[in-house]
């Protein structure tokens, strides 16, 4: 699999929309928790969604 720029942007989004979900349960007043593992959901879920391409069972078990 070749990794293209596009890839690595796609991961970095799905991790930014992870660490977005933290940003706005502080901005509720809730507490600052979560950063790394809504950050980590988030880049997982772009691997799979990446992987899901060519590799749909693996992403599956993701």
């Amino acid at each position: 699999m070749d990794i293209s720029w596009e890839k690595v942007v796609g991961l970095a989004v799905a991790a930014q929309g992870g660490a977005a979900v933290v940003v706005d349960r502080q901005r509720k007043g809730d507490e600052f928790a979560g950063m790394r593992t809504f950050t980590l959901l988030g880049g997982l879920a772009g691997t799979a969604g990446m992987l899901g391409a060519n590799y749909a069972p693996l992403a599956t078990v993701l």
